[in-house]
């Protein structure tokens, strides 16, 4: 069962890294289909010792995703529609620390491709793909927060709050600024 904790300006899901996850039924405003889309939450880990998922859209097709994990404290978002896989990954530049809320935001561009913030600020990509594919990415399954969409592995351990959906939006470093700065406004 998920428990709630407290965070400064309201509450929190509470994960143990264990067999907890918020399974979100679909809904077609939380499927990027061809647009540009961004991704935005809050997340304090207890720990920083295996991979843990933030959220996973899986398509009708389970080889057809958008995964968002920390590993080590680094962030990676994939991306896999048909044959097209995308990669995009935080190495070792603002590491996420256990213990500490940190604000991640991801902004997918389909002309430039991603682009990954942490506290507010842009952070170097130690490995970009590029631009991503432009294929539909029509997610007619629910979306996963706090573990992949099969339950196997990969669950949070901590707490997450503030999750953000933009759809048709490549958020910009001033958008996820005021989401850093002002955590319970909406943009």
């Amino acid at each position: 069962p998920i428990n709630y904790g407290t965070l400064k300006s309201g509450t929190a899901l509470s994960f143990d890294g264990v067999s907890d996850r918020v399974e979100v039924p679909y809904d077609v405003n939380l499927s990027p289909e061809t647009g540009d889309y961004s991704v935005s939450f809050w997340v304090k880990h207890d720990d920083l010792d295996l991979s843990q998922m933030y959220f996973c859209q899986i398509g009708t097709w389970a080889s057809d995703y958008i995964r968002c994990y920390m590993s080590a404290g680094d962030i990676t978002v994939h991306h896999k529609t048909g044959n097209v896989y995308r990669r995009a990954s935080v190495t070792n530049t603002a590491p996420i620390i256990a213990g500490q809320w940190h604000c991640v935001a991801v902004s997918i561009d389909r002309s430039v491709g991603t682009s990954i913030y942490v506290d507010g600020v842009l952070q170097t990509l130690g490995t970009d793909d590029g631009a991503t594919e432009v294929y539909d990415l029509d997610f007619s399954v629910s979306t996963f927060i706090g573990s992949r969409h099969d339950g196997t592995s990969d669950e949070i351990d901590g707490l997450m709050s503030g999750f953000k959906f933009f759809k048709g939006i490549a958020i910009d470093q001033d958008a996820v600024r005021e989401l850093f700065l002002n955590p319970e406004q909406i943009l």
